[in-house]
This record gives structure tokens, C-alpha cells and sequence, in this order.
């Protein structure tokens, strides 16, 4: 099931992405709620970031600094980070999320990303808000 939903959600992704041709840069659209990116991070729906972030204007740092540690943590390797408003397919839920894709995946992966999110999570004072780090297991996009 989490397979079919993660098919969905690329879908999704896949679909929305080629649905706004006329979109702003990815960098101004992103710099108006103040959100500064490492030119790492894949951002395909940046009004849909900049959107969010216009709504939860606390997130912004966090997922400044989550970005940046993220890039850290997979430095030297081959990754792609992608930042994405999840929306759940089962409850009106939506969600900044970070998906990390790499070559291959294995039992390593998991906990490095929950060590990431700790460790940046740890840093702000505790709020109904939060910026989800995991992965879609779907490949490397070429870039």
C-alpha cells in the first residue's frame, strides 16, 4: 500500500510540475517567503513551497537549516533532495516533506535521515508544526 501511495504521489509531482510552465524561477519564488536553498535541493513546484511557507511563515528556518544539513549529511555522494508539499491521500493532511533518493537503497538509509531530522528538530522550541524528512525509494532523477 505505501508503494502504491508513493506511485501516486510521483504522479502527482510528475503531473503538477508540467501543469505550470509559466511559474516564476524556482529562486525568486522561493526568496519571497525569505526561504534560502542550497542549489542541491530539487524544487519542482516552488510556488507551491513559497505557498505553504506564506501560510506557516515559523517553518521558513527550519527548512532552511534542514536543507542545509541534508546536503551535509550526503556530501560526496550520489543523492538527489528533493523538497515537496505532501498532501495525504487518505486525510486532509498537507506537509512540507524532503525526500532523499540515492542509487541504492538499503537499511542505512532510514536511520541517517531520522538522525538529520533530530538533530535540526532539536534546535527549535517545540510546535504543531514540522518539516518531515524520508524517502519515495523512486530513483535519481538526470539532472
Amino acid at each position: 500500500m505505501r508503494r502504491l501511495q508513493a506511485d501516486v504521489e510521483q504522479l502527482r509531482r510528475t503531473v503538477g510540475a508540467e501543469s505550470a510552465p509559466d511559474m516564476p524561477s524556482s529562486q525568486a519564488t522561493l526568496t519571497e517567503p525569505g526561504l534560502d536553498l542550497p542549489t542541491e535541493i530539487v524544487v519542482a513546484q516552488p510556488g507551491e513551497i513559497a505557498q505553504y511557507l506564506k501560510l506557516h511563515p515559523a517553518l521558513t528556518k527550519i527548512v532552511s537549516d534542514m536543507a542545509a544539513a541534508l546536503v551535509e549529511e550526503f556530501r560526496g555522494e550520489l543523492s538527489e533532495i528533493e523538497l515537496a508539499v505532501y498532501q495525504d491521500p487518505e486525510i486532509d493532511d498537507r506537509y512540507l516533506i524532503y525526500f532523499v533518493r540515492v542509487p541504492e537503497y538499503d537499511e542505512t538509509l532510514s536511520p541517517r535521515l531520522d538522525e538529520v531530522w533530530t538533530r535540526v528538530d532539536s534546535r527549535f522550541p517545540p510546535s504543531g508544526e514540522w518539516v518531515q524528512v524520508s524517502t519515495d525509494f523512486q530513483p535519481m532523477r538526470t539532472r
